[in-house]
């Protein structure tokens, strides 16, 4: 119970689970809204390989931060805590219930903990910092923050591109290593009052799930989806050409894999993103569990509503 602080509910777990189906019925029970912590489903375009909620399921439960960022724009976990803050306020406004519902752990880490002090926010000057690594060759940017920030390096693989350019992106902007800033935040000061639930599959099943999902999407489109985006932001670095999905279609594209390789590679990627997930979420000391199985939306549903009823009439 954190004193004098909004509630919000939070229903999250890994990629294919089933998240927007339970949180929809949550939502239509408890009169909420739902407000999406997915780092994909923030960027127009990229409909069908994020698995947006279709228009059926936005007409049962208004959604939020969905299709609000053009793919070649920056938007980050403190970018999303900012803009969930504002809209969970305007949803408490209104005596209803705010929602978040994604597999980002991040954002919603951001959101319930905040982030280190000190990470920048300028939103211009992280742009012109971003654009002018965009030339430099991976090895380059990686011996740089070596010089910087050695901690952080010696803790990140040489080609995850993003978190190095993110790492060195700080260090230019504050003027202190990221490893520094995040040893100075302990993340224990929550800013909410809330439950975390956490959906939980069998491991087989949800392995069959996502190969079922990945079918659904490519029967969808996804080919022609992820070949317009291409040809829109050719020659650009944007978010859409790392997001899984997107990536390997465009890597066929290119002729560098076959059209069934790419399949392949989607699924792999996949199911080892909702493994990441998982060990994320364990490490969650707050999050209460909940098994889901099948197409059984209503049992978990059921489950975090009672709970929720009983959280939201106690006094903070």
């Amino acid at each position: 119970m954190k004193k004098g602080k909004k509630k919000i509910i939070i229903i999250s777990g890994p990629t294919a689970c089933g998240k927007t189906s339970v949180a929809i019925e949550v939502a239509k029970e408890l009169d909420g809204e739902i407000i999406s912590a997915d780092s994909m489903q923030v960027y127009r375009f990229l409909n069908i390989g994020t698995a947006k909620p279709d228009k059926d399921e936005i007409k049962e439960a208004k959604h939020h931060l969905i299709d609000i960022m053009n793919p070649d724009e920056i938007y980050s976990a403190g970018d999303f805590a900012n803009d969930a803050d504002r809209i969970i306020n305007k949803i408490s406004s209104k005596k209803k219930i705010p929602i978040i519902c994604g597999g980002t752990g991040l954002y919603i880490k951001a959101l319930t903990k905040g982030l280190a002090a000190g990470l920048p926010a300028d939103k211009e000057l992280k742009k012109e910092i971003h654009q002018s690594y965009l030339n430099k060759d991976l090895e380059i940017l990686y011996n740089e923050l070596k010089e910087v920030d050695p901690a952080t390096a010696e803790k990140l693989s040489p080609s995850d591109k993003q978190r190095i350019k993110r790492a060195l992106e700080v260090y230019y902007i504050t003027g202190m290593p990221i490893s520094k800033i995040h040893t100075k935040h302990s993340f224990s000061d929550e800013r909410y009052d809330y439950l975390y639930f956490c959906l939980k599959r069998d491991r087989n099943e949800l392995r069959k799930r996502i190969e079922a999902r990945v079918d659904k999407m490519i029967e969808k489109g996804l080919y022609d989806e992820a070949k317009s985006i291409y040809k829109k932001y050719k020659g650009k670095e944007i978010n859409a050409f790392r997001a899984i999905g997107y990536r390997e279609m465009i890597s066929h594209l290119k002729g560098e894999v076959s059209f069934d390789e790419a399949v392949k590679l989607i699924k792999k990627a996949t199911k080892a993103y909702a493994k990441r997930q998982m060990t994320w979420f364990k490490k969650q000391k707050e999050i209460i569990w909940i098994n889901i199985k099948d197409e059984d939306y209503e049992a978990p549903a059921k489950a975090i509503i009672e709970r929720a009823k009983v959280f939201l009439k106690m006094k903070n």
